[in-house]
């Protein structure tokens, strides 16, 4: 079985965080369904990538 909890910490902590609040956003639209927008901070990306990433691996283990 994949370690879900260890490869989202890979995520996480490759790199600091430096705008918190943007990264929050990028979280919170990808669980709200909201198109991810571009040309925003860095850490939009990460947010919005690290929580649609964290979605596929639950649904990928939820299906096996």
């Amino acid at each position: 079985l994949m370690n879900i909890q260890k490869q989202f910490d890979e995520i996480m902590l490759s790199k600091d965080i430096k705008n918190v609040g943007a990264f929050l956003q990028g979280e919170l639209d990808c669980l709200k369904g909201i198109s991810h927008q571009r040309n925003c901070d860095p850490d939009y990306d990460r947010g919005y990538a690290a929580r649609y990433e964290l979605e596929q691996m639950l649904n990928a283990r939820s299906s096996q």
